[in-house]
């Protein structure tokens, strides 16, 4: 009978107990045992039939003396049927409930010579607010169940149950529990249960309780696909964090109760992860928004790949309620990465050196290639000569230039490739 609001919800009610120092509603209450009830939350201008959880206990029946007060004014509440709040031992009725009826009800009782002292706290809402979870149900023929509170006055006053659907009367519904049948989208909407009772031959009362009813797709498990890992190998690097992702198409429609409490994945030596020290799994369960295929995805994180991590058997596991398929990963030692720098550093040092070669001793490489490389030999073309030498002959000749002249360049032009050469000063000027 914990009911929420919806308002309340977003007002951030929901669940609220008392904290604060609660009164002793009779002298004496300090050597009581104390239990206090979740916050109650009932709609306006109905009648309300209270049993709080903790007296519902089999022990806790109407033979015992209750006490009920009410915090405001500490003004104590009767047992007489002819008041509009009176409780029937640990029963505590409204008829109807008033919205400034919002308060701190205490009940007292003694049972096997100890005392209790229950606080019970009310918020009053309207109807429209006074909404219980939702039900959120992808199955062909779900049922709603009319909530406690309903059920206790309906049974104590020899009430008749009947349904609404959006506040239209359902004909022919009239037990405690409403079974549809083939549903399908239209058919989410508001269920009310609601019980009407005559008490003490006065007047008809109505006790209702009203939730959403949320029909989701419907929900299809596939032919598992594991997506990802797609290989039987992984190279890993000992003593480092590793992070695997284990990914697999599950069916459609899927990412709801079918998977709560699934946390994991992944296996090594076919023995679960979870709750191993040094190996976390990070789960989820992803939805396409257009085609509803589900995915679920685990992934493994090693803070530090331990050397019986490379002997072991690691698995990803994904399941339904019908179907398990696996895939196998074994984790191999990696290069390294002191051998990888030192490769690199031998790389970087010789095209270093290349580069350096080529940008100052190009002539020189250039001509001791020719001794290896095919040469291109002198055209028949009827000339006197091929190739032409003019330098400056005013300056006295260096002697590098000299050899250069007259033994590189003959030999490789004359001597190898077969050109005719002039050099000014010693050939003739060609007619």
């Amino acid at each position: 009978m914990r009911m929420i609001s919806l308002l309340v919800l977003l007002l951030g009610f929901s669940g609220v107990t008392y904290s604060r120092d609660l009164p002793d509603p009779l002298k004496g209450g300090s050597t009581c045992e104390k239990h206090t009830e979740e916050c109650l939350y009932v709609p306006e201008g109905e009648a309300v039939y209270i049993v709080p959880d903790t007296l519902r206990d089999p022990d806790v029946n109407q033979t015992i003396q209750f006490t009920w007060r009410r915090e405001k004014g500490n003004t104590s509440i009767s047992s007489s049927e002819e008041e509009r709040i009176h409780h029937h031992g640990p029963a505590l009725l409204f008829l109807p409930m008033y919205l400034n009826d919002s308060d701190l009800y205490i009940a007292r009782f003694d049972i096997a010579g100890k005392c209790h002292i229950v606080y019970v706290p009310v918020k009053v809402v309207t109807a429209r607010e006074a909404v219980y979870t939702p039900l959120n149900r992808s199955d062909t023929n779900p049922k709603i169940n009319c909530p406690e509170n309903v059920k206790d006055a309906c049974k104590a006053e020899k009430g008749v149950f009947s349904w609404d659907r959006n506040s239209t009367l359902m004909p022919g519904e009239a037990g405690e529990e409403l079974q549809l049948l083939g549903v399908t989208k239209a058919d989410s909407a508001l269920y009310t249960c609601r019980c009407t009772w005559r008490h003490m031959e006065h007047m008809a009362y109505n006790t209702t309780a009203s939730r959403n009813l949320f029909v989701q797709d419907k929900v299809f498990f596939s032919n598992i696909q594991i997506i990802h890992p797609t290989t039987q190998d992984l190279m890993v690097h000992p003593g480092y964090l590793l992070s695997i992702k284990c990914e697999a198409l599950i069916g459609t429609n899927v990412c709801s109760e079918y998977l709560e409490g699934y946390q994991g994945m992944w296996e090594k030596n076919n023995h679960s992860l979870n709750s191993i020290d040094g190996y976390r799994q990070n789960f989820s369960c992803n939805m396409e928004e257009r085609s509803k295929k589900s995915f679920i995805t685990s992934t493994l994180i090693i803070d530090k790949v331990q050397e019986s991590d490379l002997k072991a058997s690691f698995r990803c596991r994904a399941k339904s309620p019908t179907k398990v398929k696996y895939h196998y990963l074994t984790l191999k030692r990696a290069e390294s990465l002191t051998s990888l720098l030192v490769a690199l550093m031998c790389v970087s040092a010789v095209f270093l050196l290349a580069t350096t070669a080529i940008k100052y001793f190009a002539v020189d490489l250039v001509l001791f290639s020719r001794r290896f490389l095919p040469c291109t030999k002198a055209r028949n073309d009827g000339l006197q000569y091929d190739v032409y030498v003019v330098y400056q002959s005013e300056k006295v000749m260096e002697e590098i230039l000299s050899r250069f002249l007259f033994q590189a360049l003959l030999q490789v032009l004359e001597q190898k490739c077969g050109f005719r050469v002039f050099i000014h000063g010693r050939d003739a000027i060609p007619r």
